[in-house]
């Protein structure tokens, strides 16, 4: 039978609190990129419904005896179902006694690494649709893939941009142009007169993430195209000023992206992101199995310590990313 741990037994063995000092240091080394990713919010169930909203309201001139100016809250509402993942990890009596090397305590610290990766996992999932971590991939609140190469946001190209490839760094720069402006010509859901990014944020490219995969040559090509000071142009001559250089996007390589297809994140918005987190559980609680009265305990001489946490992954805004596609 398994019981929900007090707060002593593995407390005194300081298996729990090892786990809960490496877990937070290990999520802290990913924040910046969940926090450009993910829009986090608190799950009270396990259904979270999420309210997308369609344009982004902006004040208009209030001119004496007409109405005040209304902005559209209109909205998509679409849900995510909270997940349990969990993890029992058991060992022998004998082995906890002969343990010189602290064996146990460093798989501790390795399934707390693990339990931290969850979001980077399914944001792996969720960019590529493919489901690993995840039971299956859900759909964006119009229904729709994330990147799609039909009409979406008043562009009949959707978020997707044919690319040159990543064979130069020349090819890369222009498709990052190409795909900025793929963003910048998104309009508004109710006021199709007006574009979706109204903020001087679009036109900044620190304000962006751009993520490939972690190929060598992908590597190389895409951070000569964005930082070196000099540069080869496109035609070859050497010696021309990278204008990239000094206002560059933030760019990421994932080992566990393959191909040359790469994706462009506009991540200068605080209230729309491409995904959505929602925690039920703010971190893993622990799961002991340890009570005297365990038949598993008693008869195989075992010992085992588990946690486990209650968190959903879904889609939130796809108007802030781009699919270049090679």
């Amino acid at each position: 039978m398994a019981t929900l741990i007090s707060g002593t037994d593995l407390r005194t063995l300081g298996l729990d609190a090892s786990f809960q000092d490496l877990y937070e240091r290990s999520t802290e080394d990913i924040d910046s990129d969940i926090e450009s990713l993910y829009r986090e919010v608190e799950a009270k169930t396990n259904q979270v419904q999420f309210g997308a909203l369609f344009d982004v309201p902006s004040p208009e001139a209030w001119t004496d005896g007409s109405a005040m100016p209304e902005a559209s809250i209109d909205s998509l509402t679409h849900t995510i179902t909270v997940l349990k993942y969990a993890v029992k990890l058991p060992w022998r009596v004998d082995d906890e006694e002969d343990d010189q090397i602290g064996a146990i305590q460093d798989r501790v610290g390795e399934l707390a690494t693990e339990f931290a990766d969850l979001p980077p996992t399914a944001a792996v999932d969720l960019i590529t649709a493919s489901a690993s971590l995840l039971p299956s991939i859900p759909t964006c609140y119009d229904g729709s893939a994330l990147y799609i190469a039909s009409t979406r946001f008043g562009n009949a190209g959707g978020n997707s941009v044919t690319g040159g490839g990543v064979g130069t760094p020349g090819a890369i720069q222009t498709d990052f142009y190409n795909g900025k402006s793929r963003l910048k010509s998104f309009v508004r859901h109710t006021d199709t007169s007006k574009p979706f990014w109204a903020s001087r944020k679009i036109d900044d490219n620190t304000q962006y993430m751009l993520v490939f995969s972690s190929a060598a040559s992908v590597e190389q090509n895409a951070r000569a195209a964005f930082g070196q000071q000099i540069s080869l142009d496109v035609t070859g001559v050497a010696g021309v000023t990278n204008i990239l250089a000094a206002n560059q996007p933030r760019l990421k390589f994932w080992s566990r992206l393959s191909g040359d297809d790469w994706r462009m994140f506009f991540t200068g918005s605080e209230t729309r992101k491409p995904f959505l987190m929602a925690k039920r559980h703010a971190a893993p609680v622990q799961v002991e199995f340890n009570d005297s009265g365990s038949d598993w305990a008693r008869d195989y001489d075992r010992k085992a310590v588990g946690w486990k946490q209650r968190i959903a992954f879904g889609y939130a805004s796809p108007e802030t990313t781009v699919l270049i596609d090679n």
